[in-house]
């Protein structure tokens, strides 16, 4: 793990790169080329899902160690949404095993 926490910007040029990948996944790209890639997007330990929960969970956690309490109305329902949404997230966690499945010889022609 970074000592030092990634900035605006990287987390940015880190989102860009996801969205060009998006892109190219909208172009006829062979499974054997895709595979991989899903396979690192979506790895059950450290892809996107993952990684979606654990910044929903950790900064719902972030947030409520610095409100004042009572915490408003407002900033409640914030750390509630995260905290919902971050088992959301992670129910993606099996789309891994949807990859491995992915044979290019039965589908790539």
């Amino acid at each position: 793990m970074k000592s030092t926490p990634p900035s605006a910007d990287d987390i940015q040029s880190a989102l860009e790169v996801l969205l060009d990948f998006g892109c190219h996944l909208e172009e006829h790209v062979s499974i054997a080329h895709l595979r991989p890639q899903l396979e690192t997007a979506l790895h059950e330990t450290w892809g996107l899902p993952a990684a979606l929960g654990q910044i929903l969970r950790a900064a719902a956690r972030s947030i409520d160690g610095w409100v004042l309490m009572p915490a408003p109305r407002e900033i409640r329902e914030v750390i509630d949404r995260f905290r919902e949404a971050a088992p959301e997230a992670t129910l993606c966690l099996d789309l891994h095993e949807d990859v491995q499945r992915l044979d290019p010889e039965l589908i790539d022609r």
